[in-house]
């Protein structure tokens, strides 16, 4: 929302400055012509900012009989096509913020496109031509972007070429903290082909590394050819320990419009977390994205999704369903502090439903929504 607002503020003071351009005449400045009428049968000339940018607009008046020039109402000024389009996109903006403002932020309308909230967390895997050579290249690719303590961190090197690979030296991969070495990494060879080769490596750091090592890291790959060129591939990743850990999903229950989804978690760290995940139906079609905030600790461990009933009905889904994609972080509190992770202990958990007229039928409304919806529609006008 904050983000929408900002944008808003800099679409309206763009509208602003573009009001004074067209309404606020410039004063004459030194070295122009004066205003001369045409000559009788010359062509009148509309000058604009874009076409004498240093220049007062020029008046023409016609002689009489002279047909008229046509008029910024018959013929738009770049200006005022310039504000359409400003209002056609916030009326864009404002049609998509119309279909989103009537859920709540802890349930959200999910679909396939979306491809960040479908995979949290995820890894884009790095990849490079080999010594400047665009029909061979290395990708340096890993399962996922946070590795947890004692799992081990796992990795991948594949060099492939639309021809014959070159003669290649080795790969070496090593895992770094700035110039720092933390390991470097033993691999074995997979898919050894004519054209493509992958090295796969694994890692399991021991409790010493584990205490000493940071949570922000790189990963290193650098091949190496026998001819002495080489391609170095860098990518960064966390490790971090578990601050918090998903262990299950209660029995599910109605509260008023919301499906209310109790979790089980262990609280390793107290701090305020911030749970994510995805609901899909048995089939597989996803329903709603969800999200909660709540402070945990030792001794305080209550927290739970809940699931707008327009949703699901939307969906005409009445369970049971699927609960997966998990991304929780330990949310910073202070400045200075870093988002930390916890983890699930399982990938996905089942849930059960509830006929859709158990559910109370009042839409969600927002004040704050609605205002700021009328806002942008009275924008696009």
């Amino acid at each position: 929302m904050k983000r929408t607002y900002l944008v808003v503020t800099s679409i309206i003071a763009l509208m602003v400055l573009l009001v004074l351009l067209i309404v606020v005449p410039s004063g004459p400045e030194s070295g122009t012509q004066p205003n001369v009428p045409p000559k009788a049968g010359s062509e009148t000339v509309l000058t604009t900012p874009e076409s004498a940018p240093s220049q007062v607009a020029a008046t023409s008046y016609p002689l009489a009989g002279q047909p008229k020039a046509l008029s910024q109402e018959s013929k738009p000024s770049a200006e005022a096509r310039f504000t359409n389009a400003m209002r056609a996109n916030i009326g864009q903006v404002a049609a998509a913020y119309e279909r989103t403002s009537q859920f709540p932020s802890y349930s959200t309308p999910l679909s396939n496109a979306n491809w960040d909230l479908l995979h949290p967390q995820a890894f884009v895997k790095n990849q490079q031509p080999i010594a400047g050579d665009s029909e061979v290249t290395a990708v340096l690719n890993m399962p996922k972007f946070v590795f947890f303590h004692e799992e081990p961190i796992e990795v991948s090197v594949t060099v492939q070429s639309a021809g014959r690979l070159p003669d290649l030296l080795g790969v070496k991969i090593r895992i770094m903290d700035g110039s720092r070495v933390l390991a470097e990494l033993p691999q074995r060879v997979e898919n050894d082909s004519v054209n493509s080769k992958r090295y796969i490596a694994s890692y399991q750091p021991d409790s010493n590394e584990r205490s000493e090592w940071n949570m922000a890291l790189q990963m290193v790959a650098t091949v190496e050819l026998r001819s002495g060129g080489e391609t170095t591939l860098v990518s960064p990743f966390k490790y971090s320990t578990k601050h918090v850990v998903l262990t299950g999903v209660e029995r599910s229950l109605v509260r008023g419009a919301d499906l209310v989804i109790p979790l089980k978690v262990k609280v390793y760290t107290d701090g305020r977390y911030q749970f994510r995940a995805n609901l899909y139906t048995e089939s597989g079609q996803p329903i709603s994205h969800l999200s909660i905030k709540e402070n945990l600790s030792g001794l305080n461990d209550d927290i739970a999704f809940k699931v707008h009933s327009t949703l699901l009905r939307e969906s005409n889904a009445a369970g049971p369903y699927i609960l997966r994609e998990f991304n929780i972080t330990k949310v910073p509190t202070i400045p200075g502090q870093k988002t930390e992770y916890g983890i699930s202990d399982q990938d996905q958990y089942p849930v059960n439903g509830f006929p859709l007229d158990q559910y109370s039928n009042e839409p969600y409304v927002d004040p704050m929504n609605q205002a700021r919806l009328n806002f942008l529609k009275q924008m696009a006008k």
